[in-house]
């Protein structure tokens, strides 16, 4: 037990170091790495301060593990230096029972940190990155590309080259109409498709129809049937990025 004592005695003060040190150069890097924008914006201390302040759990997160194996390998290699480790092997006490109260301690951590991570780092990561992003007037684009919407249970398909966010439009369009069992009963085409936010519906520019006839696809006109069903929102065309380290165990 004396022994466990004096290995801790010589870790703890080096993990602490180590963790505060780590976890200090990773905000720092952050800061200047976007100190020039933030000048250029005109952003107040306050507000970088505080987005320093979010990232701290973030940081805690990163330095810990790096830590733990820093100031570990430190303390054994001081006591190999001074001969102590020589002498513990000698009292015939092994280098894995001496090392083993360190390895039940980092398992503990982990589960630590996996729950210090869930409750306070993604929480805290999000609100820094939305503060930053405003600072640095950084607006990700809602424009989307090679887009497939299933609607109504996959009775509806619609497959768009390009989506503009700010026109609300669809351009290189395909609409698939299916029946409850999933047999195909028509294809639309379309150059281009815009929203109308007054009767919730996307309206057809150049449409162009397919119907099946018996092995191939015959053009039919337009049927209003099927273009009277393409009512499907024009949010979900959107381009959504979900960042992994903003997405809690829950």
């Amino acid at each position: 037990m004396k022994l466990v004592i004096y290995l801790f005695k010589k870790i703890i003060p080096l993990f602490l170091g180590a963790m505060f040190f780590f976890a200090l150069v990773l905000n720092l890097v952050d800061l200047f790495m976007n100190i020039a924008n933030y000048l250029q914006n005109n952003c107040s201390a306050k507000d970088m301060f505080l987005v320093m302040a979010y990232y701290v759990p973030k940081t805690i997160w990163y330095a810990v593990p790096v830590a733990i194996l820093f100031s570990t390998s430190y303390a054994l290699s001081e006591m190999y230096a001074s001969n102590e480790m020589q002498a513990l092997l000698a009292s015939g006490v092994s280098l894995f029972r001496f090392t083993l109260p360190i390895l039940i301690v980092s398992f503990i951590m982990a589960f630590g940190l996996f729950g210090f991570e869930n409750k306070f780092v993604v929480k805290n990561y999000e609100k820094k990155i939305a503060l930053q992003n405003k600072l640095l007037q950084k607006k990700e684009s809602e424009n989307n590309s090679n887009v497939i919407v299933l609607s109504k249970n996959g009775q509806i398909i619609y497959k768009a080259s390009r989506y503009n966010e700010n026109q609300k439009r669809l351009r290189g369009c395909y609409f698939l109409f299916r029946d409850s069992q999933r047999n195909l009963q028509a294809i639309i085409y379309s150059v281009q498709a815009q929203w109308n936010a007054n009767r919730q519906i996307w309206e057809l520019e150049n449409p162009v129809q397919y119907e099946p006839v018996e092995k191939s696809l015959k053009i039919t006109p337009v049927s209003q049937t099927y273009t009277s069903q393409l009512t499907e929102s024009y949010e979900i065309f959107r381009k959504t990025n979900v960042d992994v380290q903003s997405v809690t165990a829950s």
